[in-house]
């Protein structure tokens, strides 16, 4: 696909009403925009013979229909097609499509009709999309703004890669590969590096430029572009004498963050597996921030982060409380390794909603393994409010082991706590082995006694709970489980 193959309008075709059918429906940009539809109301379909069956299992909760194959007899009354651009023209399902007449749309064509339909913020740039639109989300959040969510990897606050949320805020993730990210007419803009990376597409570097340019021109009058000091891009495609704003007078400002722009740091250290620095911004914004995901790159990100939180007028103490939250866009259904037979996956899943659908994975992907789930419980009053919940989702496992809650931000809350969980668990399913083991210390050496070949031992939780899988791991690769 070249850049002369299609010609962007100036906005997205509106989606007719009625059923849609998503050819690849599994991607992580295409699962996001099934899942928010679905969440919104639209009856959606789709196919993809690779999905992950996490993600799987995420659709169908929101009421997605998935097919494993294509399959032309699968589009039954859809009233139009979104294809991703991952798609072969030779596709079945899409020459289907093309003979009965349905009007065809790209993925980021879809992904504009909801982002310029609400009070849109764009994340574009080579490196780095993600972890910044998941810094944004987790600000919006913290700030109790109930944004809906498209990002490309799965962040652990929503439990996924989508969250439909009640305001006219929508945080979006956009990609300019196949200039998918002209469609888009935000609000607010982040471009945090411009470098050629989608060459196969673009061709030069100055097409990559004109792509930006346009794609910054088109955001709505009186809207702002945060501007990342990454490199030095941004210069080169507004010489001197040729500033971004007589280019754009319709915007309403552009800030620059960086090691040297309107929103800067100082002190910046390495600091636990993170990093701490000290954001400044004029003569009345001096944060200091400690970053649970490490790297100078990563605080570079936080910087356009804090960029979107003042241009929204989001209190210091909701930005930072957002930024100190994150912990990095994971992966689900983390394989940790294989020993004796017994196979150790690690997720994030803390709320029961995933762990219904982590279980079900996990039962799909190896129905032959007793299922071992070890969880931890992430927050007293999460535990608190969806006790029954929890106890209802972790007896679909074969056996149960609960540690102590992880308290994070928050205080013990008298009568909550994992011995309760365990004993709701019980008293729901007696046949179920649960065991409550306080320390999480404890658990390698106890897991380590109790498996055998043939499990799968999954751990569970938003906290610090992978290193029990580590730990077991550890004991049953030196073979120092078997006593004496």
């Amino acid at each position: 696909m070249h850049h002369s193959d299609h010609v962007i309008p100036d906005q997205p075709r509106p989606l007719p009403d009625g059923p849609l059918y998503f050819v690849g429906v599994g991607g992580a940009g295409m699962s996001s925009i099934a899942q928010v539809l679905a969440e919104r109301g639209r009856r959606i379909a789709g196919a993809d013979p690779g999905i992950a069956l996490v993600v799987k299992a995420r659709l169908e909760a929101v009421g997605v229909e998935v097919y494993t194959q294509h399959d032309d007899s699968q589009l039954k009354d859809a009233v139009a097609v979104v294809v991703s651009d991952a798609i072969p023209a030779a596709n079945p399902e899409v020459r289907a499509a093309q003979a009965k007449g349905l009007p065809i749309f790209r993925r980021p064509e879809v992904l504009g009709s909801i982002v310029n339909a609400g009070r849109g913020i764009a994340i574009a740039g080579t490196h780095g999309k993600t972890t910044t639109t998941g810094m944004v989300a987790s600000i919006l959040l913290a700030a109790g703004l109930d944004p809906t969510i498209l990002i490309g990897g799965d962040l652990p606050a929503i439990g996924g890669n989508a969250r439909n949320g009640k305001s006219e805020f929508v945080v979006a993730e956009s990609c300019e590969a196949y200039d998918g990210f002209l469609y888009l007419h935000p609000e607010i803009a982040v471009v945090l590096n411009i470098e050629a990376d989608h060459l196969d597409y673009h061709g030069t570097e100055e097409h990559v430029f004109d792509s930006f340019k346009r794609f910054i021109h088109q955001i709505k009058p009186k809207g702002t572009l945060i501007a990342s000091e990454v490199n030095d891009a941004l210069s080169r495609m507004f010489p001197a004498g040729s500033r971004i704003g007589d280019q754009n007078p319709h915007l309403g400002g552009i800030v620059s963050t960086g090691f040297a722009g309107d929103i800067w740091t100082e002190k910046f250290e390495a600091h636990n597996g993170g990093s701490a620095f000290v954001a400044v911004s004029g003569n009345d914004f001096h944060e200091p921030i400690t970053l649970k995901v490490p790297g100078r790159h990563n605080v570079l990100n936080a910087l356009a982060a804090i960029g979107v939180a003042r241009t929204l007028g989001i209190a210091p103490e909701h930005l930072v409380a957002g930024l100190e939250a994150f912990t990095g866009t994971g992966r689900r259904f983390e394989r940790i390794g294989q020993a004796q037979g017994v196979l150790i996956v690690d997720d994030y899943a803390h709320h029961p909603t995933e762990i219904r659908a982590t279980l079900a994975a996990a039962r799909s992907a190896y129905p032959d393994r007793r299922l071992v789930a070890v969880f931890q419980p992430h927050l007293p009053s999460r535990t608190r409010d969806l006790l029954d919940d929890f106890a209802g989702a972790l007896t679909a496992a074969d056996a149960v082991y609960v540690t102590d809650i992880y308290l994070a931000r928050e205080q013990p809350i008298p009568g909550i706590s994992s011995e309760v969980l365990v004993d709701r668990i019980q008293s729901r399913r007696p046949d179920l082995s649960s065991a409550y083991i306080a320390d999480k210390n404890d658990l390698p050496p106890r897991l380590a006694a109790e498996v055998r070949d043939r499990d799968l031992v999954l751990t569970m939780g938003a906290g610090d709970i992978r290193a029990a899988g580590e730990g077991l791991l550890a004991i049953l690769s030196t073979g120092d489980n078997h006593g004496g």
